[in-house]
């Protein structure tokens, strides 16, 4: 693997370990520009690689990309469950 495909390889790593750990805390997606500050990519870097991931079926979409948030990935759900006060009385 040349420097390049290397560096593009761990930059994608680095956007999708990001996204999980926001997913989880969140129970929705990061922005790209949230993307972007945290991995110290451009917004511009972070969609380019994005719409890659969605090519090669890492990340899935219903959209066209217009909605920074509108992806998800693939296999994954988004579930949010509200907690109820009286559920265990």
């Amino acid at each position: 693997m040349n420097r390049s495909a290397a560096e593009a390889q761990e930059n994608r790593e680095k956007i999708l370990k990001y996204i999980a750990g926001y997913i989880k805390a969140h129970c929705y997606p990061p922005a790209i520009y949230e993307i972007a500050k945290e991995t110290g990519l451009s917004k511009q870097t972070v969609h380019r690689h994005m719409k890659m991931m969605i090519e090669d079926h890492i990340l899935e979409t219903d959209s066209d990309m217009t909605d920074s948030r509108a992806y998800r990935i693939k296999g994954t759900k988004i579930v949010m469950v509200k907690e109820k006060k009286d559920a265990w009385k």
